[in-house]
């Protein structure tokens, strides 16, 4: 670890950048990562894709564009966290060529060897972050050099970071900086190879005070108290996000052995690939039906749960639903610019009904009834994205000791079936115009099992005018199973994964079929 010059302190946390902080200092939470598979002029070197001097003036570019970058997370003398500048930054401590061993593999498809980059990814205890969080900012380059076309170098190039720094947009806007500084630096090694960036000395922007009901402040309290008839004539919910004993969600909250021990959470990831052409046909045929894509994705996702419910999993017969969470993006709300690092993420939830009747061999169709709860969850969901008032997110700013709270959340029901992060399509820009040289072919995002969060993560990402991939993450263990004495957790677990992912590829095709 190379030595960083003086940091000054900048602000004190807010209240979700404290919980998200807390997430990690627990071992609750390791990482995401937001990549794109680059393709880069021929006439680059193959030796030249994995050094860091390749990337130099590209990455001083991002540092002095975006401030989070360079910022250090301390404790202040009352134990709360703050943010700290980095004054320089040493690149070398932020660049990294993935395990060569990872590609080694010549039957493996491309989104297997990318599938298993992820996983590694979100299992590197050197991508943990906070045994460094006082010294080093939470960022990592990672780069894997892959199989060449016929006129282009190809690169997998992730931006793997700690989400104490950014949301998932954030990994979005790295990337956009990212290429347009490359279209305007190139990717040649530059003169000047001193791997010591200056920082951005601007503002540290963050979600200001959100506002709240009485009513919505007090619901999740008086919800636990009140007889359930009395709350429901009230519009009181128990739970924020609308969940209830009778929702499905997996094992209680929990951290295996290893990572009491001090290892992080445990991640498995599998990555699914859906073509230009069908996700341009259903993108047609939810305008169609005035329905956005993520409230498709959801109800889809409810169907293929329900589908391999009564073979692999454990439920209770009292359990007849489930939730769904989805995080939103609060940016224009609070008059930030989009192309910004930083947390601005909140969360909305929809509710999905259990339906027993399905099983593996039910016949795959999209019926009126998904499309009309895919509408009327896309009118919530732009109403969650409209308003500043009664953020779920802003129920922090009333937890006296989000440290102490975050650290109660182990051994509880979860709070939702799983959860969808979309971060909609990724555009190939020149500033100067024209078809650039150096363009992305192929966008993922991914992100670590959160152990007191659902048992599914599905992280949705896509190139204007290419595929759309959706990594699915999990902690294995967490959904509650049952195995057999020939097969473990983890084999199971893999293939249930698998199995939802085939048969969401399965619904994607007969929604594009009804354009």
């Amino acid at each position: 670890m190379k030595a960083h010059d003086e940091h000054g302190p900048y602000r004190n946390t807010g209240p979700s950048e404290q919980r998200l902080i807390s997430r990690h200092v627990h071992r609750f939470y390791n990482n995401l990562l937001v990549a794109g598979i680059y393709n880069i002029p021929v006439t680059v070197a193959d030796s030249q894709l994995s050094k860091l001097e390749t990337y130099l003036p590209v990455l001083k570019a991002c540092l002095l564009q975006h401030p989070f970058l360079s910022i250090v997370v301390r404790r202040n003398a009352k134990g709360q966290s703050v943010y700290a500048r980095a004054d320089a930054v040493d690149l070398r401590d932020h660049f990294h060529v993935t395990d060569a061993e990872l590609s080694a593999s010549n039957t493996a498809t491309e989104d297997t060897l990318i599938g298993r980059v992820i996983e590694h990814l979100c299992n590197d205890p050197a991508l943990t972050f906070f045994d460094t969080a006082e010294v080093l900012p939470h960022w990592r380059l990672d780069v894997l050099p892959l199989q060449e076309s016929a006129h282009q170098k190809r690169v997998f190039i992730s931006f793997t970071y700690g989400h104490t720094i950014g949301d998932g947009m954030s990994g979005m806007v790295f990337q956009k900086t990212f290429l347009e500084a490359f279209h305007q630096l190139g990717a040649q090694p530059p003169e000047d190879t001193n791997p010591i960036s200056n920082t951005a000395h601007a503002d540290l922007p963050g979600l200001p005070h959100l506002p709240l009901t009485l009513s919505y402040l007090l619901g999740p309290a008086l919800g636990h108290y009140l007889p359930r008839f009395v709350a429901d004539w009230l519009g009181i919910k128990a739970s924020v996000s609308g969940s209830d004993e009778a929702t499905w969600s997996g094992k209680k909250t929990f951290l295996s052995s290893a990572s009491s021990e001090g290892v992080p959470v445990t991640t498995a990831a599998e990555v699914l690939s859906i073509s230009d052409n069908t996700v341009t046909a259903v993108l047609e045929t939810c305008r169609k039906h005035d329905a956005k894509l993520t409230s498709l994705l959801h109800e889809i996702v409810a169907q293929c749960f329900n589908r391999h419910l009564s073979s692999q999993l454990v439920l209770d017969a009292s359990q007849n639903n489930f939730v769904a969470s989805t995080p939103t993006n609060l940016r224009r709300l609070v008059d930030v610019p989009d192309e910004t690092i930083g947390i601005f993420s909140s969360t909305a939830y929809s509710r999905h009904d259990i339906d027993r009747s399905l099983n593996p061999e039910s016949e795959v169709k999209i019926t009126e009834h998904m499309w009309s709860k895919s509408r009327a969850d896309t009118t919530q969901l732009h109403r969650s994205v409209s308003l500043l008032r009664n953020q779920p997110i802003a129920l922090l700013s009333w937890i006296s000791d989000i440290d102490a709270w975050m650290a109660s959340q182990l051994n509880k029901p979860r709070d939702v079936s799983w959860e969808m992060s979309n971060l909609l399509s990724f555009g190939n820009r020149s500033a100067s115009g024209g078809t650039p040289a150096i363009v992305v072919e192929k966008m993922f995002f991914g992100q670590s099992a959160e152990a007191t969060g659902s048992p599914l993560l599905l992280s949705v990402v896509s190139v204007k005018g290419g595929d759309l991939v959706i990594c699915a993450s999990w902690q294995p263990g967490a959904f509650g199973l049952n195995t057999t004495e020939n097969s473990t957790v983890e084999i199971v677990e893999r293939r249930f994964v698998r199995s939802l992912l085939d048969d969401l590829k399965r619904y994607m095709d007969v929604a594009a079929s009804q354009k």
